[in-house]
């Protein structure tokens, strides 16, 4: 006999209004139990090493991104999973086994290019095209007049400049596509 399927979103005293709002509650669980992994762990100490990138030429643990190849402080890079995370409603078992990968489902990212591997994989699109992206949010987050300003630098004219927001977005990114 197959068991009742559990909704603690459903008890009336539940914190949880919605089974989406549970799902986030578990997530951020597992993510807690990511952050103290031993395999990731022993992941960073295997793969850091000492480099004179301190102040002064200090020594410092370092350890070099596996997608744009910049050395940088283990502090500023993350561990990232080499297979994409399914989304949760698929199965835990398929989402636990994909958090929590051997050392060979690992590599170390820095922020920037493991915010953009994250984006890609969640919207389908190339690393390249998320990066992309994730640029024309950054200008898109300027006043209306910085992101005039920065469409006057890259090509555009008084006369040529788009008339809202999302015609400007739309020429950010093909600006950028262009470079």
């Amino acid at each position: 006999m197959k068991p009742q399927r559990n909704e603690p979103w459903t008890d009336p005293d539940s914190p949880w209004k919605t089974e989406a709002a549970y799902r986030a509650w578990l997530r951020g669980g597992i993510r807690r139990v990511w952050s103290k992994y031993p395999l990731k762990i022993i992941f960073i100490k295997n793969n850091r090493f000492k480099a004179p990138l301190g102040q002064h030429d200090k020594m410092v643990w370092c350890g070099i991104c596996n997608l744009c190849t910049t050395t940088l402080r283990t502090s500023k890079l993350q561990v990232d999973h080499l297979h994409p995370m399914p989304p949760m409603v698929d199965g835990l078992d398929d989402y636990m086994n994909t958090m929590f990968p051997t050392q060979a489902g690992m590599q170390f990212a820095c922020k920037p290019c493991h915010d953009a591997t994250t984006l890609a994989e969640r919207k389908g699109i190339s690393l390249g095209a998320a990066k992309i992206e994730k640029a024309a949010i950054q200008v898109m987050k300027r006043p209306v007049e910085g992101q005039k300003q920065w469409l006057l630098a890259n090509g555009y004219t008084e006369k040529t400049l788009p008339s809202n927001a999302k015609k400007r977005r739309e020429a950010i990114t093909s600006a950028m596509t262009i470079k």
